[in-house]
């Protein structure tokens, strides 16, 4: 039998470009984009950040905005990411398991939009991949470097780095343990999300 792939791992993020209702904050070469809000009761959103799954979801929650620029496949949401019917279906064809998707109904002014479905995604495989360098107690959170691969990068101000040869070779989706906001993709996800020009994303 062959080797084992070595796989590359990035930093799946969603391209907020700044706030867009505060026009010192976006970053103009972005454009603006539409932004939605939702109401998520506090104990459901804990649950999500730690990666629980959600038995008891609301299939009524919306996600509203005012802004009339395009919606994107992943439209920057502050309270969990939303994704679109057909990035739903690349996430789970390549990563099944990996993310809950939660129904949610998508709003223009309070009004029901034409956009297809959308989702929201809870991330529920978590990996335990940070390591603490020596004289670390407690990891503070910290985001992975600006485009460059998750493997490749120290984690310096926390003190904590990067351990490739703990996640599983099976799971190529995941939320990262100590990091609970930090969603880390396989490069294959990567390369399948461009080929489909999936939008609102970024792989830093």
């Amino acid at each position: 039998s062959g080797s084992p792939i070595e796989w590359t791992y990035w930093d799946l993020d969603w391209d907020d470009g700044g706030n867009p209702t505060d026009e010192e904050f976006v970053d103009p070469t972005k454009g603006r984009m539409w932004q939605p809000w939702m109401r998520l009761p506090d104990a459901m959103f804990h649950r999500m950040t730690w990666g629980a799954p959600i038995q008891d979801w609301d299939d009524a929650i919306v996600a509203d905005s005012d802004d009339d620029f395009p919606i994107e496949d992943f439209p920057y949401a502050h309270e969990a990411p939303i994704a679109s019917q057909r990035a739903m279906e690349l996430i789970e064809r390549l990563a099944p398991g990996c993310v809950q998707f939660l129904p949610v109904i998508m709003t223009h002014n309070r009004k029901p939009m034409r956009v297809g479905r959308y989702w929201v995604m809870n991330v529920v495989t978590t990996v335990d991949c940070l390591e603490p360098e020596p004289g670390t107690t407690t990891p503070l959170p910290e985001r992975i470097g600006k485009h460059m691969p998750a493997d490749n990068v120290q984690l310096e101000r926390s003190r904590t780095r990067f351990i490739r040869k703990a996640i599983p070779s099976d799971v190529p989706l995941f939320r990262m343990r100590r990091e609970y906001l930090t969603v880390i993709a396989r490069d294959d996800i990567r390369r399948a999300f461009e080929d489909l020009q999936i939008t609102g994303c970024l792989f830093k």
